[in-house]
């Protein structure tokens, strides 16, 4: 019986290249039986597959218009400063 370190390796290259057939069926089994590294190859799946969408729709780069407005600026400075002066107090 392989270790959860070892399934969890090898879940993760399960993801980017084929297994072969009786590794696959190994990994599932295990994973029926062990909680963890069933959640643990959902978690890593569904990284997978949010990394795959962002790369995909192509999200432009932080831009001028992306930024925050001086006003919100100094808004959260005033913020920090305050937070800053309060946790001094204390």
């Amino acid at each position: 019986m392989r270790t959860c370190k070892e399934v969890a390796a090898r879940l993760s290259i399960g993801l980017e290249e084929p297994l072969p057939l009786g590794e696959r069926m190994t990994l599932r089994l295990h994973m029926m039986m062990c909680g963890y590294c069933s959640r643990y190859y959902d978690q890593i799946r569904a990284l997978r597959d949010l990394a795959q969408g962002y790369a995909a729709a192509d999200v432009p780069p932080l831009g001028e218009e992306q930024k925050l407005s001086p006003q919100a600026q100094e808004r959260i400075s005033q913020a920090l400063s305050k937070a800053q002066s309060d946790s001094a107090d204390k």
